[in-house]
């Protein structure tokens, strides 16, 4: 019956109701689980060790934005932004710790309610295959088939899991999802060699790491000259088309990302307290690099939202250096557990579950906008934890469980 909650309520997740700004069903009800549990939870020591760290990055976005409010509703949101995090996090992090066998239903809910409430209605399946539809495939589709395929690798062999994620991750590229696929085909490849049989050693390591890389490169030019010759369309097919040196993947990153290094000026422009929460470009300096910076000349019109398109900078750009200290020492906290975890969970049936969710969770909090802090990367961030202790485990008792 748990599991089945927890099924219900991360696939609630999709749904949002707009109360001065956007908010999943799934979170009202975390929220309401949370007033009902408080004190069984906080007998947890590693809820303790997160609340600590969570209550520094939200008092320092509240004294941020004490000096540069953009209005009390845009304030508040960017506070609730950090607050569901910790709530979504402690929610799943609860159950896990209970029952590892939810994991699965976790996994599912979130590649269901991604299917069942993504806007689909116009979508041409034809189009879709011909690489028409990159914005469904890369938002929806890839994303979906990430949580589905990790679930299923739990309890498939190392073999057949690389060839599904290589399948998979080729097949998103070529329809327009080349970050997404590209995290499907790299866990394929990094779980089958994480679960070899024999350790290898660091000079063979460092030789296949060449191979793979020149290899991944190789595959890059290929597909560059596909879409350059027409053979591959997709609806971001432009940025290689326009790029002065389509063969140069840093140029496609800032192409493709270039709200990210956008972020990088702002930040710095107002390093101490940041620009606020959802702060407006009035000045329109940023929307007129970041349009530069896709090889175009802003128009002038409008007075947009500052383009910020990353968790991490999130933090620095809305409300300043304390919030970015605060929100990395959270995010480094996790990726040291998904590294000390990844280098002994070779015989863990988890391990492409780690995999995948490690890539996700460093892209996602580097390029990702503020909001999948409390949506997308919880889910992460549990999958790590899990994987850190289960690891834990092992070295005591030397056996994993499914």
């Amino acid at each position: 019956m748990t599991n089945f909650f927890i099924f219900f309520v991360e696939f609630l997740f999709g749904y949002n109701i707009n109360i001065g700004g956007q908010i999943s069903i799934g979170e009202i009800i975390i929220f309401i689980w949370f007033l009902t549990k408080y004190k069984e939870i906080h007998q947890s020591k590693f809820f303790q060790v997160l609340s600590k760290m969570y209550f520094f990055l939200i008092m320092a976005q509240v004294l941020s934005e004490c000096f540069v409010s953009n209005g009390l509703n845009n304030s508040i949101r960017g506070i609730l932004v950090s607050i569901f995090s910790l709530l979504h996090l402690t929610f799943l992090c609860f159950y896990i710790q209970k029952s590892y066998k939810c994991i699965p239903y976790i996994l599912i809910a979130k590649g269901i309610s991604i299917f069942i409430f993504a806007e689909i209605d116009d979508l041409n399946i034809q189009n879709m295959i011909g690489g028409e539809e990159s914005g469904f495939v890369k938002m929806q589709l890839a994303p979906m088939i990430g949580f589905l395929l990790t679930t299923l690798s739990i309890y498939l062999k190392k073999q057949m899991n690389s060839i599904l994620f290589l399948a998979a991750g080729m097949l998103m590229i070529v329809m327009g999802a080349r970050s997404g696929g590209m995290f499907l085909a790299v866990t394929g490849v990094l779980g089958y060699f994480m679960t070899a049989e024999k350790k290898l050693p660091q000079q063979t390591l460092l030789a296949y790491s060449i191979i793979i890389l020149c290899t991944i490169y190789a595959l890059y030019v290929l597909y560059v000259n596909e879409v350059l010759s027409g053979n591959i369309t997709s609806g971001n097919n432009h940025q290689i088309r326009s790029l002065s040196n389509p063969y140069n993947p840093f140029e496609l990153l800032v192409r493709g990302r270039s709200e990210f290094f956008v972020g990088i000026t702002a930040f710095f422009d107002k390093f101490l307290f940041g620009h606020g929460a959802w702060a407006m470009d009035t000045t329109r300096k940023y929307w007129t690099l970041l349009v530069k910076l896709h090889g175009e000349v802003y128009s002038g019109q409008g007075t947009p939202w500052m383009p910020v398109h990353s968790v991490i900078l999130g933090w620095g750009v809305y409300n300043g250096i304390l919030a970015f200290i605060a929100g990395m020492r959270i995010f480094i906290m996790f990726c040291k557990m998904a590294i000390k975890a990844l280098k002994t969970s070779a015989h863990s049936p988890y391990i492409y579950c780690l995999a995948y969710s490690f890539l996700n969770f460093l892209w996602n909090g580097l390029f990702s906008p503020p909001s999948h802090f409390r949506l997308t990367l919880p889910v992460y961030m549990v999958i790590i934890y899990f994987c850190y202790n289960q690891m834990k485990r092992y070295k005591r008792t030397k056996k994993y469980k499914r």
